[in-house]
């Protein structure tokens, strides 16, 4: 159990959503599940909210909450409007008269529940799960249920419990003894009479850990808009294109040259499968040079394989592919979600220590 924020009070910023309470009196249960993806990069987060009395409810959710996230929603007759909350203008789902409302989304972990690498064991992460918390006069809720379900590939090592008492408080109070219940690989938090309640999750992966891997973390942690990831044969790194290459261009930049040369000098005496370039882009058309974006992602896919041959990695154990726009990691409906979909993938397949590599 790692207690280590145990005396603190802390501010956290809502991942999830705000529910409309109206007072102390109309008390309800809020349940959050969460189901965590084998890859770590992606999942699914349940809500549904039960109140005492019927009514109209409603629930807050960010500035910039990309609604085609979510695929379920209950009942039918809900209906979006735009709300003003704590001084920011946000979407709100609103329903005219019920006592009960769900939804279920798609999650990024990275962006949705704060996934983060522990520095001092590469092989864990930490993860902050929102239980939501009520609108209003000092609200109280009856429950706030908090379950994650992680896959069989890790384990909980670490858990803690945060409550807030009142709506107008900005801070979360660790909660020492809170009702923890743990079966197999998922963990559930029972919190009672708050206004909203967080829970801190650390999971251990338990597949054997990669040389590739570890050393491509280790020689790419310097620089930070890199993503590192594995799974049990492949090592994927993901470069922002914007920091790899000039707007139009397929030729690497200073600092793009610079991450592949320490890539490159990481993997060149390495024993692996292949490595695979993948080029990605947004769905804006380009103009110029290049007739479209399946041109573009793929010569800036080749011309990092050119790259990467030259500093050293094996010509025949290398390929480039260019995807276009076909796989986006976000939707394309913001300026900043169009930035990550840009993007190159460098995927090392079979890492020195998984079977695809024996013989």
């Amino acid at each position: 159990m790692k207690n280590i924020f145990k005396n603190l009070k802390i501010k956290i910023i809502t991942l999830g959503f705000l529910s409309s309470l109206s007072s102390l009196s109309a008390g309800g249960t809020y349940e959050t599940i969460a189901f965590i993806g084998d890859d770590l990069e992606s999942g699914l987060n349940y809500k549904n909210i039960r109140y005492d009395a019927f009514g109209q409810k409603g629930m807050f959710f960010g500035e910039n909450y990309s609604k085609s996230k979510i695929s379920y929603i209950k009942p039918d007759g809900y209906k979006w409007v735009k709300s003003r909350y704590d001084g920011k203008l946000n979407d709100k789902l609103t329903f005219k008269n019920t006592n009960n409302y769900a939804y279920l989304e798609r999650i990024n972990l990275k962006n949705d529940l704060s996934l983060s690498r522990m520095k001092d064991n590469k092989n864990e992460w930490y993860l902050l799960i929102d239980g939501g918390s009520c609108v209003g006069n000092k609200c109280s809720l009856d429950e706030n249920i908090i379950s994650v379900v992680i896959p069989k590939k890790f384990k909980i090592s670490g858990y803690e419990a945060y409550e807030k008492r009142y709506e107008n408080s900005k801070e979360y109070d660790y909660k020492k003894n809170a009702n923890f219940k743990i079966i197999d690989n998922t963990v559930t938090l029972y919190t009672k009479n708050i206004a909203g309640a967080y829970l801190r999750l650390w999971i251990q992966d338990l597949t054997p850990t990669s040389e590739i891997y570890n050393d491509v973390s280790r020689s790419l942690e310097k620089f930070s808009e890199i993503s590192v990831y594995k799974t049990d044969t492949e090592t994927k790194i993901i470069m922002p294109m914007d920091n790899v290459f000039a707007s139009g261009k397929a030729e690497s930049n200073r600092t793009g040259k610079k991450w592949l040369k320490a890539l490159s000098s990481t993997l060149k005496n390495k024993n692996y499968k292949e490595i695979r370039i993948e080029g990605h882009s947004d769905n804006i058309p380009i103009k110029g040079k290049y007739p479209s974006n399946w041109e573009l992602s793929s010569a800036r896919a080749s011309s990092t394989v050119r790259f990467m041959i030259k500093e050293g990695i094996d010509k025949n154990k290398v390929v480039a592919i260019g995807y276009s726009d076909t796989k986006p990691l976000v939707d394309n409906n913001s300026k900043a979600n169009r930035a990550k979909n840009r993007r190159v993938e460098i995927i090392i397949v079979g890492n020195s220590d998984s079977k695809l590599n024996e013989g």
